[in-house]
């Protein structure tokens, strides 16, 4: 059974979860936009035409929503991915993102401080403002970074293809590869149709053109062929 109450943040009575309602700011900390005074409504889009509305209004909402859950808990563990995996959903299912590209992920826990202080301030202090600027700046720097991160991927296919001249089938090796960087023979044969020498064959161009590092080398190993710059671009800090 859950009740909501007015309080500064949850709290576990017996069986009995107590949450806050949802963050209700003062009126001087109101967005400046002209469609400020919907921004906690279900509405999914905004009836003027102020610039830039229609993007800002579904990551405002989000943010409220998130703060939302985190603060509900409502489950023993796991809280804090789903409420970042919600972020993701929400904006797709409303239609602010056509693909699951904004990793807020990165942002929050870059800054763990800073945001578990933005969310407890909300609870204590209604500093709604502060949080939603917060959320906000994560997903400008996240999108930014997101943007980035595609035109590097982008020069870089068209790397690979320039030193893959010919008429083989290498090049689709290569769109495979950006798919799923870490690649298998039978993978590429199930994928392409391959025979088994015909796809190691093409693998093994990749490599001879640094595209691509075998491991796993030896007789009854598992050969896997990794695409180590792609992997770099994804996630700088593995040290691919």
């Amino acid at each position: 059974m859950t009740r909501h109450r007015a309080s500064s943040g949850p709290a576990r009575t017996g069986s009995t979860l107590q949450t806050t309602g949802p963050p209700q700011p003062p009126s001087s900390r109101r967005p400046s936009t002209r469609c400020g005074s919907r921004w906690t409504t279900g509405r999914n889009t905004c009836t003027t035409k102020c610039r830039g509305c229609r993007c800002s209004y579904g990551a405002v909402r989000c943010a409220l929503l998130h703060y939302q859950l985190e603060t509900i808990h409502p489950f023993l563990d796991g809280n804090g991915r789903l409420g970042r995996l919600f972020i993701v959903l929400y904006l797709m299912d409303r239609g602010r993102l056509p693909a699951p590209l904004l990793y807020l992920s990165g942002y929050f826990d870059q800054r763990k401080g800073d945001y578990y202080d933005r969310l407890q301030h909300v609870r204590e202090r209604g500093e709604v403002t502060e949080w939603l600027q917060f959320f906000l700046d994560g997903v400008a720097v996240q999108a930014t970074d997101a943007v980035d991160r595609a035109e590097q991927l982008s020069d870089l296919r068209e790397s690979y293809r320039s030193r893959l001249r010919g008429g083989s089938r290498a090049h689709e090796v290569v769109d495979l590869l950006f798919a799923n960087p870490i690649l298998t023979v039978r993978y590429v044969q199930g994928i392409l149709g391959l025979s088994q020498p015909g796809a190691t064959n093409l693998l093994r161009r990749l490599a001879d053109e640094d595209i691509v590092q075998e491991v796993g080398i030896g007789p009854g190993v598992r050969h896997r062929w990794l695409g180590n710059e792609i992997l770099a671009v994804l996630d700088p800090e593995s040290g691919a």
